[in-house]
């Protein structure tokens, strides 16, 4: 089945997932300007930005769909400014950048630089729902309970902008 009347579940799947999110005691025993969890959000959210760039660069030459190789585009297109912001606010905070995927997004982009054809279209989809509906947790718990204000509002502003990605990758893969 396709089209817009199943994107319901996955948006449904993702909200639920949101409320049912905790972000640890951390965050609500942190009362300083700069609490722990918000320097690990922007480190994991950094990191997340740089692999779906990579990823995103890959389908956005090697899809075979036109729709896809759109999407692909349009997501580095909001990346882009987005990894520039979270690269601001870590180095603001004397942290290092990222400047490689973990095991598992590695692992990944291998598995995926190996298909072809619509199997890659498939692929980067299926891999495409499952992070952005992750990173999409981690946004909105950061935007309900950072404590550090810039970092709270750089999750707030982007929740829609990945909220915007999810319903077009579902659209895309038929759901």
């Amino acid at each position: 089945m396709t089209g817009i009347s199943h994107v319901a579940p996955i948006l449904g799947i993702a909200l639920l997932s949101l409320t049912a999110c905790d972000s640890g005691p951390a965050v609500h025993a942190a009362t300083d300007a700069q609490a722990p969890s918000d320097a690990v959000y922007i480190n994991r959210a950094s990191t997340s930005g740089l692999e779906e760039a990579t990823f995103a660069r890959l389908a956005e030459t090697k899809a075979t769909n036109p729709a896809v190789r759109s999407f692909a585009a349009s997501l580095i297109a909001d990346l882009k400014p987005l990894n520039q912001q979270l690269a601001a606010l870590i180095q603001s905070r004397g942290m290092t950048p990222p400047t490689d995927m973990d095991q598992r997004h590695a692992m990944a982009y291998q598995q995926l630089q190996s298909q072809n054809g619509p199997a890659f279209d498939r692929a980067y989809l299926d891999g495409q729902l499952q992070e952005l509906t992750m990173v999409i947790q981690a946004f909105q718990a950061e935007a309900d309970s950072g404590k550090d204000p810039p970092v709270r509002a750089l999750a707030q502003q982007n929740v829609p902008v990945l909220f915007q990605h999810l319903r077009a990758a579902s659209v895309i893969a038929g759901l």
